[in-house]
């Protein structure tokens, strides 16, 4: 396992992010941010509050490497797009804003009247809350797919000693729409799983990649090291403790 751990980390810096450097197209690069997003207690609009009403997203701290990509990525579309966004770092949550009266993410999603309200404690008000659910038809070019599951794979994606790739995250809508564009793209896709993924809510799907999508993954594997060695750490945990036993 200690060899394979130090072939990707070899293989990390050797390989530089394309990205960056690369350019793709505004809708590409909306595709990008969207599949970064927060997907945990599902996407929510609340249109009449005072200041989350123009809440974009949120990150939970401990994922400092999604923040700085998604920060990076979106200071550059907003300077090339003429739009004001502001992300700010609170004690347990970053968060970010949309400074503008145009919102360039929202023809990606549908809202739906949500059940349940929110109450704010601090001016003693209920609002109403709208789910927002992707919508299947917006990403219509291979690349706008393909540049949507790369940011979803920096999100909640890893790799295993198999060599599967894994997205697995706690909303099951989220992997959803990920299956709905593996399956579009014609990629293998090896299991479907929920039992695997122990928070409520969760599910997984491995695959292995092909063609173009396995070409911008691996190229851009710098954006998701991380993931990559949260993987083999956990590997060489559990092998540990089956030793032990």
């Amino acid at each position: 396992m200690e060899i394979i751990k130090k072939m990707f980390l070899l293989l990390l810096i050797m390989i530089t992010s394309i990205v960056s450097g690369q350019k793709l197209s505004k809708n590409e690069k909306e595709a990008f941010l969207i599949g970064m997003f927060n997907y945990y207690g599902g996407c929510i609009n609340i249109p009449n509050h005072p200041t989350l009403d123009k809440r974009l997203t949120y990150f939970f701290k401990s994922k400092k490497n999604l923040v700085q990509i998604f920060s990076d990525t979106l200071k550059k579309y907003s300077l090339e797009n003429d739009l004001k966004f502001e992300i700010v770092e609170g004690e347990s949550f970053t968060e970010v804003y949309l400074r503008d009266t145009i919102n360039p993410f929202e023809k990606y999603f549908k809202r739906i009247k949500s059940d349940n309200g929110y109450s704010d404690k601090q001016s003693d008000k209920d609002y109403i809350v709208y789910n927002l659910e992707l919508r299947k038809k917006k990403l219509s070019s291979e690349n706008q797919k393909i540049y949507f599951l790369l940011g979803a794979f920096i999100n909640c994606g890893s790799i295993n000693s198999g060599g599967e790739y894994i997205y697995g995250y706690p909303s099951e809508k989220y992997i959803n729409y990920i299956i709905y564009l593996l399956k579009d793209l014609d990629e293998k896709i090896i299991e479907i799983s929920t039992s695997r993924y122990k928070v409520p809510g969760g599910k997984g799907v491995s695959f292995i990649p092909r063609g173009k999508l396995k070409d911008i993954l691996e190229k851009n594997m710098g954006l998701w090291e991380q993931n990559i060695i949260k993987e083999l750490t956990s590997i060489e945990k559990d092998s540990s403790k089956r030793r032990e036993h």
